[in-house]
C-alpha cells in the first residue's frame, strides 16, 4: 500500500483539477488497503495483547503482569497516535513500510518468543513456562502434571479410567460412579 501510494498519488496541494484517473484510482487503493488494515488488526492482531497477558504470567505474580502490561500497550498506543500524523506528514504514505517493517517484527517475535497455550488451563501454561519449552515446539508439547493434580483442576469429572473400567464391568459399576459426582 505504501508503494502504490508513493508512486500513484500527487504531490501534496495539488489542485484537484489537476488530478489524473491514476491519482485518484492510486487515493482508492490506498482508502481501501487502510481500511483493510484495520479490520484486520481489530480482528486478528488487536485483542491478542489482552488475551495474552491474561494467561502468560505466572499465578505469583499475575495481577502485577497483567498490570504492568496494560499500562504498557496504552503507553505505545499513545506514542503512536502522537507521533504517526508527524511521521505520515514528512514521509507521506511511505509510512505504512514502517508499519509493515513492524508487522513482519511481530511475525517473527510472536514465532520465536510466543509460546501456543491453545486449550490449557492455567496452570498448565504456567508449568509449559516452567519446562522451558522453546515457543516453536510449544504445539505439541503435553503437559505433565500428575493424574493427582488433574484430578484437582478438574474437581467432580471422573477420570478417563473410571469411565473405561465402568464400561467394561457394567451398568451398575457407571451408576456408582455417577453417585460419587
Amino acid at each position: 500500500a505504501g508503494f502504490v501510494g508513493h508512486f500513484t498519488l500527487a504531490p501534496a496541494g495539488t489542485p484537484t483539477e489537476q488530478l489524473t484517473r491514476r491519482n485518484k484510482a492510486g487515493g482508492d487503493t490506498l482508502i481501501a488497503f487502510a481500511v483493510l488494515h484495520v479490520f484486520s488488526f481489530a480482528v486478528f492482531w488487536g485483542p491478542t495483547p489482552w488475551v495474552y497477558l491474561g494467561e502468560s504470567f505466572p499465578l505469583r505474580i499475575r495481577p502485577k503482569g497483567i498490570a504492568l502490561g496494560s499500562a504498557t500497550n496504552w503507553l505505545w498506543n499513545f506514542l503512536l497516535s502522537f507521533f504517526a500524523p508527524r511521521i505520515a506528514e514528512r514521509i507521506g504514505p511511505l509510512i505504512l513500510l514502517i508499519f509493515f517493517g513492524m508487522l513482519l517484527f511481530g511475525y517473527v517475535y510472536v514465532y520465536l518468543f510466543i509460546p501456543e497455550t491453545k486449550g490449557m488451563t492455567l496452570e498448565e501454561v504456567d508449568e509449559l513456562y516452567r519446562s522451558g519449552v522453546k515457543p516453536w515446539n510449544s504445539a505439541s508439547w503435553k503437559p505433565h502434571l500428575s493424574e493427582e493434580a488433574h484430578l484437582k483442576v478438574h474437581q467432580g469429572r471422573p477420570s478417563q479410567a473410571e469411565k473405561v473400567s465402568s464400561e467394561k464391568s457394567g451398568v451398575d459399576d457407571v451408576q456408582e460412579v455417577e453417585t460419587k459426582v
